[in-house]
């Protein structure tokens, strides 16, 4: 959940929901789900298990572009 996620980023949950949205946009998915999926089929989760420290999302919710 946004809730979570702005938790352990130490941002707010609107930050979060905004930074979704985005992706959302940018990758011209409807949902969550749609975001999963392109995760998946692009292996990304699988090159982060490998590799963790080479993906340190924290300075995307620093943004204040939103």
């Amino acid at each position: 959940p946004s809730k979570q996620i702005a938790f352990e980023l130490g941002n707010s949950k609107r930050t979060v929901e905004g930074h979704r949205t985005k992706m959302m946009q940018l990758f011209e998915v409807k949902n969550v789900a749609g975001l999963v999926k392109i995760a998946c089929i692009s292996k990304l989760y699988e090159n982060y298990l490998s590799n963790p420290g080479l993906y340190d999302f924290r300075w995307c919710a620093n943004t204040s572009s939103l």
